[in-house]
């Protein structure tokens, strides 16, 4: 077996079902990989060939997202003080708490460990954190995929004009009172 030395985290955890394979001669199947897996270097050794032969792999897609790179460089809790969603980001990735949090932040330090007060001065372009890195987000492109084509749809939904809809007689969904299905008959590929 090829060492693990280099392997990823993902590629790991794979690993001792691969073995287990690898001992057993298990061959002559056609193994359907996620990400996690398929796409790994430590597989593509010598000693899995007769096993992974074949094998279908299935990765997510990824592309550009207009203007996402600008707007994460430009977050900062102190231009939306009401997005508890950025405070929260803003305390894990520069491992600080918010002073307006201190109730919850009392009952969390009960080691009175020293906290360091967040200021909202802390610079996001000063921090290495795999969130933001913007050469590897496959699957934040597919949820921004996902709902630009739910907001097409329902754009398209709320501009039908009756007599020319995708139902029955030609007509239009309510868009103030529709149903799922709806939504998705006005989805273009």
């Amino acid at each position: 077996m090829p060492p693990r030395a280099h392997a990823c985290t993902r590629d790991v955890v794979f690993y001792p079902v691969i073995e287990e394979i690898v001992k057993k001669n298990i061959t002559g199947k056609i193994w359907i990989g996620s990400d996690a897996w398929s796409s790994s270097q430590l597989f593509n050794h010598q000693s899995f060939l007769g096993i992974m032969h074949g094998s279908l792999g299935f990765d997510f897609r990824s592309g550009d997202m207009p203007g996402f790179e600008e707007f994460m460089s430009n977050l900062n809790p102190l231009k939306i003080p009401e997005d508890i969603f950025i405070h929260r980001f803003w305390e894990q990735t520069f491992k600080c708490q918010w002073a307006s949090l201190k109730a919850r932040n009392t009952q969390n330090n009960k080691a009175q460990e020293p906290i360091t007060w967040c200021t909202g001065h802390e610079k996001i372009q000063n921090v290495t954190v795999q969130f933001l890195d913007m050469s590897n987000l496959r699957v934040t492109y597919n949820v921004y995929n996902a709902i630009y084509t739910i907001a097409h749809a329902l754009k398209e939904m709320n501009s039908c004009v009756p007599g020319e809809g995708p139902f029955k007689n030609r007509t239009c969904g309510d868009i103030k009172n529709f149903e799922p299905w709806q939504v998705i008959s006005h989805v273009t590929l």
